[in-house]
């Protein structure tokens, strides 16, 4: 059983939320806007916009992603709403969009009048069609990298919806619920495995494991909930919470229980919602720490890596030195080992001992290499042979001196990395 970390942060200084207005309540025009996670620096990126929907963002490329049905289109632009790009053409209904940056694609729903889930690369070239059959009007999307998966909802009228999945090339689609009211907005947090969801006709946030069961209410009572961003390095979702351009409006956040329930925006008519966690940009790998020792006993530690892209704190172990009973365990922030806390300081220890400590969330796997091989020759009794081997079909080498065939069977065994892959018996002598 895997134990995860889910005690909720508070976010770094510099994380922030993006979103889509679809009436700024001055300007009357749409905006796209960035805000504080604590609702401080609120910041017009980019107006003028018609109808934006579905945002998403690519921190370490310094871009964010939008659907723009109005004008038919998927923009991009830099974090700071500068270099406006049209990327593709879509249906005047596009919805969600979502980013797998790491594999360079795109991802959108084209809503009621193109009811489809396609895929292109980051700059719009290579558009693919994944999902063009069983959707009414696909909206939200979210993408899980880790299992290889797709999420989607699926409006399907009459105040009813689902929710689906697929691989990412659209394969092996799968309907998780059905019957729910108007899903709307999903995201997913694969570690956990669990997926959110707004759900408009029922005004609330619910929850499900990846597979669609253990269904829960989050949140109740809500306004019109429309899209949904999740922070899981500070363990925090954030939904838009509007209906037209009444009052009420809103940005909400909470932990992802549901518990501590804030408002970050008040006003205009937010829409399409992405948070940028705050955390430092590097490639996922396992922290390093050395160990204090002082008269046998544990005492303290110097980080000397503290890894990238962990979600839950790792275990801790402590090796060797001649010694035993030593515990700890880590303390993540922003996806970072920051501290290793001493539990017990054992004893008896004569050298410095290893503090091992686990990687960030991967998919377990297993690797085959095959070291030796099994050489079965059947051959006719009395005669002389020669064994062959070879890498590559091409060049072949004699594995010994011929040998007298004594039995009809005759069974040797190879190391693959000295004699090859592949072998073959010729006849040399009567």
């Amino acid at each position: 059983m895997i134990s995860l970390h889910t005690t909720a942060q508070q976010p770094p200084a510099n994380a922030k939320i993006y979103y889509t207005d679809l009436f700024d309540g001055l300007s009357t025009q749409p905006i796209l806007k960035r805000i504080g996670w604590d609702g401080s620096g609120l910041t017009n990126l980019v107006s003028g916009l018609s109808h934006p929907r579905g945002i998403a963002l690519d921190v370490a490329g310094g871009k964010m992603y939008w659907t723009e049905p109005g004008i038919r289109a998927i923009r991009r632009a830099n974090l700071d709403g500068t270099g406006i790009e049209s990327l593709l053409a879509t249906a005047d209904s596009a919805g969600g969009i979502a980013l797998d940056v790491a594999a360079g694609k795109l991802y959108w729903t084209g809503g009621i009048n193109d009811p489809r889930v396609r895929r292109s690369n980051l700059n719009g070239t290579g558009v693919e069609d994944l999902i063009t059959t069983g959707q009414i009007a696909p909206v939200g999307i979210t993408i899980d990298t880790i299992h290889g998966k797709l999420y989607w909802t699926d409006l399907e009228g009459n105040g009813t919806g689902s929710i689906k999945r697929s691989n990412l090339n659209g394969s092996n689609v799968e309907t998780l619920l059905t019957g729910i009211d108007e899903a709307n907005g999903v995201a997913c947090d694969p570690v956990a495995g669990k997926i959110y969801w707004t759900e408009i006709r029922s005004k609330k946030i619910q929850r499900a494991n990846l597979d669609g069961t253990d269904l829960k209410d989050l949140v109740v009572g809500l306004l019109n909930p429309t899209t949904i961003s999740l922070d899981l390095v500070a363990r925090k979702m954030y939904w838009t919470d509007s209906k037209g351009t009444g009052t009420g409006n809103r940005i909400l956040k909470a932990n992802l229980d549901g518990s501590n329930i804030e408002t970050v925006v008040n006003g205009s008519f937010p829409w399409g919602i992405a948070v940028d966690d705050g955390s430092t940009e590097c490639s996922p790998h396992k922290a390093k720490a050395t160990a204090q020792i002082v008269n046998g006993f544990l005492v303290g530690y110097t980080i000397t890596d503290p890894g990238c892209g962990y979600t839950n704190a790792p275990a801790v172990l402590i090796q060797g030195g001649g010694g035993n009973g030593a515990t700890a365990t880590a303390t993540v922030r922003s996806g970072q080992v920051t501290a290793i806390n001493i539990t017990s300081a054992g004893c008896c220890y004569t050298s410095v001992p290893n503090i091992a400590i686990g990687s960030p969330p991967f998919v377990p796997t297993v690797s085959i290499a095959v070291s030796k091989v099994k050489v079965t020759q059947n051959v006719v009794l009395g005669r002389t042979y020669v064994l062959q081997a070879s890498i590559d079909l091409v060049t072949w080498i004699t594995t010994g001196p011929p040998f007298f065939a004594d039995s009809e069977t005759i069974v040797s065994e190879f190391d693959v990395d000295v004699s090859g892959r592949f072998y073959r018996i010729s006849q040399v002598a009567p």
